[in-house]
């Protein structure tokens, strides 16, 4: 017999959590900036990236889909469904290289955090 536990998805879990210390440094840097709590400001970045980045998977996925079923049209529509599957596409990595551009940014403020606290 196996018991199973379920969450509310508002109920708050306390866990342990292991990352590299200036990562830990610059997490408690911004939190201090915007005058929150360690944990508080985890939850707003995480609260912030996470359904961006499911929502984006999936948008992708049903662009890709899309692509696929445009391959069945013929002629002039289909010309024009491709050109509009194609130019939602291009919107999509336009999108998708600024978020890991932003996510490269953070993570090289990180390790500038790192080097200075070391010197």
């Amino acid at each position: 017999m196996s018991i199973v536990v379920t969450m509310k998805e508002d109920a708050l879990v306390q866990f342990k959590l292991m990352l590299p210390a200036s990562l830990k440094r610059a997490l408690e840097e911004r939190a201090h900036t915007n005058r929150r709590a360690l944990s508080q400001e985890m939850v707003a970045i995480l609260e912030q990236s996470l359904p961006a980045a499911r929502d984006r998977l999936r948008k992708t996925h049903a662009l890709a889909d899309l692509a696929a079923l445009a391959e069945e049209f013929e002629g002039e529509e289909g010309d024009l469904v491709r050109r509009l599957v194609l130019r939602k596409m291009d919107q999509e990595i336009s999108e998708i290289e600024k978020l890991r551009s932003t996510l490269e940014t953070l993570q090289l403020e990180a390790l500038r955090g790192e080097k200075s606290k070391d010197s």
